[in-house]
């Protein structure tokens, strides 16, 4: 048996400097791994050579520990440095199942990490704080490279500025109007962040807040691993899932919105009703149902699982020890009824006296194109296998493939019939609603759905169990391979983002001083109709219209020529009597601004 391990090692260092070499090569090699070329630029005796050095170097290596590490830092490194170059998503399933090879044949479950609570309160920080520069460091540069849109962050710059101005959340640029936002969604908790912009009033500061929301998350995601004891080497390992979940970072990258906010309030939501603290689930639900009208949803969701959940593990408690039922708590049903009454409440005001509910995203259902909710649920009940036509398509099968792999597909290994209630606001959301946006990753609909799913994964790793050898193999295989396939992933999706977007800002510094030289013309209390690129820039004003959603005129007219929308406005406006041309960057953009009489 000892010359059989003996072997087995043998081998593992033999595919680690195999690796290593490949690894290597591709790096000092200037042609496309994929090519041609490169094999005809790499010799082989010599890399047969280096392979054998490198194997009888690792081999001597006592530490076995030190050789499983390398071994899965190497692999990890090859695939992301290949990832960007082959720019496949099939090939990224290609380097996850690779690293599942990896990771099977490592025996990583001898790794014992004791994590202090010091060091795990640091490296959390550190995490968020990671996350937070990252991902809103290159939306900063997004937003300065001109590269932020009316919809969805033009119309929250402007909202914002008119916060700050005058504690009202008005806007002209999303409606083609002056109305409040609250008109299109009830979403209160945006004064949450109204102080941070009040220091900062520049819509880079928005950027970043939208990010450190989301990594705030990280904090009761921690508390809810522990809360079923699990250590904290897994509850950090969960914290990593959470920040490189495609979902999430998609999300983050589509600039604000009040969607992000439901990650960490979820969360933090479901660790109230864990802990059975009335006073803090009060607060929470109210803090999720500030979000928006059909955050709701998720409130209820949280709610009735933990009714359900306490009642069946009552009812099986009274059965097998006769004792009285748990009493699941009044307080749970009267915040399950305030979601209720809120949601209802909040629709019917929207369409009273607002923008309307956006009930149009789910026309699939409403088979009479009233707009009525009443009507979809009566198409459900009728039709249920019309659902999972809806449901079942490649684009929604393919996205839940990609969110459930950094997870390693435990919220599918449900532990009773009462989890399947967690589904309901992935199925309701994500699936059943045939608007594209709501179902593909990149966008912001996925940020309360993704947090119940790792929270059900929680729950599963929670149940295999630590003390049985196998199951313990088995989970912490999962852990590792969710954090391993979620990194991949990522680099796979938004490489051009998170790795390359950097050295494209610092190329572009003329760019961005053209623009900005053309736009300082145009005087703050001016209205100002723009192109859709412009608006964030030119939002702290009162006037502010989408030059492709409306038909007003304003003082001044801003129009990128980087695009043919504001090429082919640039000739509309040339010939126009009432406008004249003041300032203008060939190729980049231009200012109009309108005729005074007389003039």
């Amino acid at each position: 048996m000892a010359m059989n391990k003996e072997r087995g090692f043998y081998v593992y260092c033999f595919v680690l400097s195999w690796l290593t070499e490949a690894f290597a090569l591709n790096l000092a090699n200037q042609y496309l791994f994929t090519s041609k070329e490169f094999y005809l630029s790499v010799s082989w005796p010599i890399m047969i050579v280096l392979c054998l050095e490198m194997w009888l170097f690792f081999c001597t290596i006592s530490d076995r520990r030190i050789i499983v590490l390398l071994m899965l830092a190497v692999s990890m490194a090859y695939c992301l440095r290949t990832i960007p170059q082959k720019d496949d998503i099939f090939y990224t399933f290609g380097c996850c199942i690779f690293m599942g090879g990896i990771l099977i044949f490592s025996p990583i479950e001898k790794f014992k990490l004791r994590v202090g609570r010091r060091m795990a309160l640091t490296i959390l920080i550190l995490l968020g704080v990671l996350y937070t520069i990252w991902l809103g460091g290159v939306n900063v540069m997004v937003y300065r490279n001109y590269g932020t849109p009316t919809y969805d962050f033009g119309i929250f710059s402007q909202m914002f500025y008119y916060m700050k101005k005058t504690g009202l959340p008005m806007v002209t640029c999303e409606r083609d109007g002056l109305l409040s936002h609250f008109a299109v969604h009830i979403s209160p908790v945006f004064y949450l962040l109204l102080p941070l912009y009040a220091l900062f009033p520049e819509p880079a500061c928005l950027e970043v807040a939208q990010c450190l929301v989301v990594a705030t998350g990280l904090i009761p995601l921690y508390l809810l691993c522990r809360h079923y004891r699990l250590s904290r080497a897994s509850g950090l390992g969960f914290a990593v899932i959470y920040m490189v979940c495609p979902a999430l970072i998609g999300g983050c990258l589509d600039h604000l919105h009040e969607n992000n906010f439901l990650s960490p309030l979820v969360l933090w939501m479901i660790w109230a009703f864990e802990k059975k603290k009335p006073i803090a689930m009060a607060i929470t639900t109210l803090l999720v149902l500030s979000i928006k009208e059909d955050a709701a949803v998720y409130a209820a969701v949280v709610i009735l699982f933990f009714l359900v959940k306490d009642g069946v593990k009552s009812w099986r408690e009274q059965n097998r020890k006769q004792i009285d039922p748990v009493d699941a708590g009044k307080e749970r049903l009267w915040l399950l009824l305030l979601c209720l009454a809120y949601f209802v409440i909040a629709v019917s005001l929207l369409n009273a006296k607002g923008d309307g509910a956006m009930t149009g995203r789910y026309d699939n259902f409403i088979y009479d194109s009233s707009g009525s909710l009443g009507v979809m649920l009566k198409a459900i009940f009728q039709n249920p296998i019309y659902v999972i036509s809806q449901c079942f398509t490649d684009e929604k099968i393919f996205s839940s493939f990609l969110i459930l792999l950094p997870m390693g597909f435990l919220p599918l290994a449900m532990g009773g019939w009462e989890e399947l209630i967690l589904w309901i606001p992935y199925v309701l959301i994500n699936l059943m609603s045939n608007y594209y946006y709501q179902h593909i990753l990149g966008f912001q609909y996925y940020f309360g759905s993704t947090v119940l799913l790792i929270y059900l994964g929680i729950r599963c790793y929670a149940r295999l169990g630590a003390r049985d050898e196998l199951r313990s193999m088995v989970r912490v295989r999962l852990l590792a391979g969710g954090i391993c396939c979620g990194l991949l992933l990522c680099v796979s999706m938004y490489h051009w983002k998170l790795l390359e977007y950097a050295p494209d800002y610092r190329d572009r510094p003329q760019m961005r001083k053209e623009i900005d030289d053309v736009l300082e013309v145009i005087p703050s209390d001016a209205s100002v109709v723009s192109s859709t690129f412009f608006t964030s820039k030119l939002s702290r004003r009162e006037l502010l219209y989408d030059i492709g959603y409306t038909d007003k005129e304003a003082d001044y007219v801003a129009l990128d020529l980087r695009y043919r929308e504001g090429r082919e406005s640039y000739e509309a406006y040339l010939s126009d009597p009432d406008y004249e041309l003041i300032k203008e960057n060939e190729n980049k953009a231009c200012v109009f601004r309108r005729r005074q009489e007389g003039e």
